[in-house]
């Protein structure tokens, strides 16, 4: 992802919001899940559970890649350790959010160690940020407990506690993404060649050209359009990692010249659309009309270069199938920004 600048009058109004949004968070934790959350306090952690004496923990841990095993091998001990070292009141780096995640995870799904539910609440009381409020988690953990469970099936992302939650879920997804778009290249690249891979490596080119001029006509200036860029890029990435899985597998798309014809005239009108919607725009944290135009040239480059690589690797498949393809891909684009 590009960070882009946003104005002041943004950040000032984002920064408002994130105070705001921290009063809410501490009015409902207190409403909804105080009493439980007083209880869950005195609950002792076991000595054996917490890091040795001694023990070298580096304050750069990252005890969130390291429990789901992003960009490294899991260490479900190591981020048991670095999620203490990284608690309130500990080390040098206060982590709110993350670190009382993972361990309320550890807890809740006995990894590592005994699943232990009053440990798991404990922990999920103690997630807390403006944008944060663990609530509802802590409620569901109490209501296992209550009913007799040792252990709950746990992943904070399934339903992140708030938006800085959503934003670390988003990230580690946008990892696992770009790991099997990666992969899906790999896998369909060896089997060509060295015509189709020099064809191959100049889509891949287009490709990356067309998703920096898209992102430049989605709007910027809220944590919420950040968050939803993001999400696109997961689906884009998927999408295109599932696409390219199917084709090393034999499984080729086919679409009809009247298809094609239908869609392109849908890409037409709802480029024209788009163009007339974006126009109007004067700041920076919307989308330009200039914005989508850039972004539409850069997309026939990529189409085409997808065609001329596709007409080498499959030219049992007519080019019209593959300009089909993508063009109900961009038209989806278009109508959502």
């Amino acid at each position: 992802m590009i960070n882009r600048a946003v104005g002041l009058p943004a950040i000032f109004s984002a920064f408002l919001i994130f105070l705001f949004a921290g009063q809410l968070s501490a009015q409902a934790r207190s409403s909804q899940a105080d009493a439980i959350c007083q209880m869950a306090a005195e609950v002792p952690i076991p000595q054996a559970d917490l890091p040795p004496a001694g023990a070298t923990i580096s304050k750069f841990c990252d005890p969130w890649d390291m429990y789901y095993g992003e960009g490294q091998p899991m260490d479900l001990q190591g981020a048991r350790y670095c999620a203490f070292s990284q608690l309130g009141g500990h080390g040098d780096v206060q982590n709110p959010i993350e670190a009382p995640a993972v361990l309320t995870m550890i807890y809740a799904n006995g990894k590592g160690v005994a699943p232990n539910l009053s440990l798991a609440i404990k922990f999920a009381c103690e997630i807390d940020g403006g944008w944060d409020d663990a609530s509802a988690l802590v409620k569901m953990l109490d209501a296992n407990r209550k009913q007799g469970a040792v252990r709950v099936d746990l992943d904070v992302c399934d339903n992140p506690t708030g938006r800085q939650m959503n934003y670390a879920c988003l990230i580690r997804d946008e990892t696992r993404a770009n790991n099997d778009v990666s992969t899906a290249e790999s896998q369909l690249d060896s089997g060509s060649n060295a015509a189709q891979h020099d064809l191959f490596e100049d889509l891949l080119e287009a490709r990356r050209g067309f998703l920096d001029a898209h992102e430049a006509e989605e709007p910027t200036g809220t944590v919420g359009n950040a968050q939803d860029i993001i999400f696109e890029t997961v689906a884009t990435q998927k999408a295109w990692a599932e696409l390219l899985t199917n084709l090393a597998d034999g499984k080729l798309p086919h679409f009809t010249q009247e298809e094609f014809k239908k869609a392109d005239a849908d890409l037409n009108a709802e480029y024209r659309d788009a163009r007339q919607r974006t126009a109007g725009c004067a700041v920076r944290s919307c989308t330009s009309s200039d914005a989508v135009l850039q972004a539409e040239r850069e997309w026939l480059t990529y189409r085409e270069a997808f065609v001329s690589y596709a007409k080498v690797r499959w030219p049992q498949v007519p080019s019209d199938t593959w300009r089909t393809l993508l063009t109900l891909e961009r038209t989806k684009m278009l109508r959502e920004l």
